[in-house]
């Protein structure tokens, strides 16, 4: 009996082991042949997954306008008769418009933190068109002078902003808004004045009856303006550099392995002076005064600054 209950005993330990031993197997198997975790997939090309650090780099392109506004200071002296003297050249809020193409080098982190750094070259142009209206005394006789002329300020500048962006990801599209400084650096420029009504010329000085100017320079036979302001024919620049404030709303959308930015931008130029003498330069010999009524402006230069700008670009840009 003894050695039958032992017998007993041995099998079912036996029993027992060999049990855990296939549940061991069968768990190891399962484990084997089961899939793997999954992980973020960016197969559909949403922006969604997050990590510290991405880095873009493209090319936009852009156009947009641009303000000239309205300087202090205008009255530039005082001619024989008393009166005021003002010059109409951009005396007044102008506009006009840029075109601008670049590129841009952009990093963000941990998916909401931008800092953007851009390389464009901006043309501004500002337009204006203006109607002459000055009364001058000759002797005692007052007469009333009426012209109208064009004028045309424009230059080529590289712009450097610097933005920092607050980043919002939305699937396929992330929305950014920039703010900083914007540096710029003129390297081109010209300007023009086109007199297109009530313009005068004459070529005989000498003759008694032609009494076309008051000054004997303008008898050149050029297109003048009447009067005393026959002697103004040119309006030129001085080249200057500007700091601006630049705000940036941004959108990117995603097209495949690329980027589509899209930006709306506005820059506010504090480089611009009020007082109008610090935009126009004019020799101050030629201002009338009390001490020389008769003096009058033969041209002026006009600094490469407008009061602000903005516009639309967009661009085509690569993630990595």
């Amino acid at each position: 009996m003894s050695t039958h209950a032992s017998r007993s005993a041995r099998s079912r330990n036996l029993i027992r082991s060999t049990s855990v031993a296939a549940l061991i197997v069968a768990a190891l198997g399962a484990s084997a042949f089961a899939a793997p975790p999954s992980r973020p997939d960016k197969l559909d090309g949403s922006l969604d997954a997050a990590v510290p650090a991405r880095f873009v780099m493209g090319i936009k392109f852009g156009g947009g306008g641009a303000l000239w506004s309205e300087p202090d200071g205008t009255v530039l002296g005082v001619d024989g008769s008393g009166a005021e003297f003002t010059l109409p050249i951009f005396e007044e809020t102008r506009a006009g418009y840029t075109m601008s193409a670049g590129f841009f080098l952009q990093g963000i982190f941990y998916e909401h933190l931008g800092i953007e750094l851009g390389f464009h070259f901006v043309q501004h142009t500002l337009l204006e068109e203006i109607e002459w209206t000055y009364t001058e005394q000759r002797g005692n006789q007052i007469t009333t002078f009426e012209a109208d002329s064009d004028q045309e300020l424009s230059w080529t500048a590289f712009h450097l902003p610097i933005l920092i962006k607050a980043v919002v990801n939305a699937g396929k599209t992330r929305v950014s808004l920039g703010v900083g400084p914007e540096f710029s650096f003129t390297s081109w420029s010209r300007a023009s004045f086109a007199i297109t009504k009530g313009g005068l010329s004459s070529t005989t000085p000498d003759d008694p009856n032609d009494n076309t100017f008051p000054f004997r320079e303008c008898y050149d036979g050029k297109l003048r303006l009447p009067g005393t302001r026959c002697d103004f024919s040119r309006v030129g620049t001085k080249e200057e550099d500007s700091v601006y404030l630049a705000v940036v709303f941004g959108i990117e959308i995603t097209a495949g392995d690329f980027l589509v930015p899209i930006d709306i931008h506005w820059s506010y130029n504090f480089s611009q002076p009020k007082d109008y003498l610090q935009r126009a330069v004019i020799d101050p010999n030629e201002l009338p005064s009390q001490a020389n009524p008769d003096a009058r402006p033969r041209g002026l230069d006009l600094k490469t600054r407008d009061s602000m700008y903005g516009g639309l670009r967009v661009g085509l840009a690569y993630q990595f």
